[in-house]
């Protein structure tokens, strides 16, 4: 797992002529990309930037979130309780 905050540049990619991209090496293997693996293409609009997420990874993210979320709403609907002392 690379560490928050940290940048890392692992090489090039050349576009080929079906538009396909090889990821290289020492990225896959940090990154534990294997062949097969479902990567999603996402981008910031009016950025010329793409990044690539593992759907697994953004499904145990995304997951994890919906658990916040509801033990958020939750919480939320408890009665606030004044405690005087």
């Amino acid at each position: 797992m690379i560490p928050p905050n940290k940048t890392h540049l692992w090489g090039t990619a050349i576009v080929g002529t079906k538009g396909q991209i090889v990821i290289p090496a020492k990225a896959r293997n940090k990154l534990d990309i294997k062949e097969g693996d479902r990567l999603l293409v996402i981008g910031a609009a009016g950025k010329p930037v793409i990044g690539l997420v593992k759907s697994d990874k953004l499904e145990g993210m995304l997951a994890k979130m919906q658990d916040n979320i509801e033990v958020t709403l939750k919480a939320l609907k408890q009665p606030i309780q004044n405690k005087k002392g």
